[in-house]
């Protein structure tokens, strides 16, 4: 029997058909579901349409009817160039460092990207490492830290969808300045920086849109400092939640999922306190109600608590 898997964008199959003289040559083509016989009778040449329900009835070939043949090629198919492009544009146009670049750059850039995936807890580059490309992630989560003077993590940031990595990469070839590696399975592409400063000579207007993003991490970075030396840990850990929620959240019938998978450990990571630390204040809001925790999974049942324990601290 033929290796369906081997169907291609068009295929051509002859057969003979039950009480013809001639071979009956038909054809799949992915742009229109229909059987078009190049066999001869006496009103010439017919095109008969390839209903789904109702097919042509022409005889089987190599054990795959007409029907099943169509449906092979309609799934065994590979997107085209034009499929993946828009695709690539439409994931562009949901990245901040994108979203103010001209539709003609963002093409060039969307040609460009490359898919890869990564299991959880996979090391996708460390600090000190040659900088060379951008990542922007599809699914999944991904940390990233540095380490202290003692030795443990220092999360400095948690991303996921539509998020980047090492966009400042792209801007000089100094070593990164502090690793990533997945929370959980992650599938995202990459875009290397010799591919996006290529394309940004042709497109100097662009440079404002990576100024803003630029500016904005900044702002993080020094909200992060000012956190780490003007509130305690209940202080921290509260507005590390809320961030993570207000970002990534997800509503359920109790609250609000953070909408990330993290252990008590790596919540003290960002927020630059121990796992003992963590874990009593989250005991404590749980028995207050407003907080759930689930084995890695943390849901905010009352917000403004939360706030309140926020602004208290400050």
């Amino acid at each position: 029997m033929e290796d369906r898997g081997a169907v291609t964008r068009r295929t051509t199959l002859r057969t003979q058909r039950p009480g013809s003289r001639g071979q009956c040559a038909f054809a799949a083509d992915l742009s229109s579901p229909e059987c078009r016989c190049g066999r001869r009778r006496e009103d010439g040449p017919e095109t008969l349409r390839l209903d789904l329900k109702q097919p042509c009835q022409h005889i089987a070939v190599n054990g795959v009817a007409p029907r099943l043949l169509w449906e092979l090629v309609m799934t065994t198919r590979r997107p085209s160039a034009t499929d993946r492009g828009g695709e690539a544009l439409d994931l562009l146009l949901n990245v901040v460092l994108f979203r103010g670049m001209p539709r003609p750059m963002l093409l060039e850039l969307a040609s460009k990207l490359r898919p890869i995936r990564y299991r959880a807890h996979t090391d996708i580059f460390h600090e000190g490492d040659e900088g060379a490309t951008l990542y922007i992630i599809l699914k999944g989560a991904v940390k990233i830290f540095i380490p202290s003077l003692d030795g443990r993590e220092v999360v400095l940031a948690v991303h996921r969808k539509y998020d980047l990595l090492g966009e400042m990469s792209l801007l000089d070839d100094h070593p990164r300045s502090a690793s990533a590696t997945t929370i959980e399975d992650t599938e995202a592409v990459s875009l290397s920086r010799h591919d996006f400063l290529s394309v940004l000579d042709r497109h100097p207007e662009a440079q404002r849109a990576i100024i803003d993003v630029l500016v904005a991490r900044l702002r993080a970075t020094n909200q992060s400092i000012q956190d780490a030396y003007l509130l305690d840990v209940p202080g921290r850990l509260a507005r590390r939640l809320l961030a993570i929620a207000e970002e990534h959240g997800e509503k359920t019938d109790d609250g609000v999922d953070i909408g990330l998978r993290v252990s008590q450990q790596e919540l003290a990571n960002m927020i630059g306190a121990s796992r003992v630390a963590v874990n009593k204040q989250l005991q404590q809001w749980r028995k207050q109600d407003i907080v759930d925790v689930n084995r890695q999974r943390v849901t905010i049942l009352n917000t403004t608590a939360l706030e309140r324990e926020y602004a208290l601290s400050q």
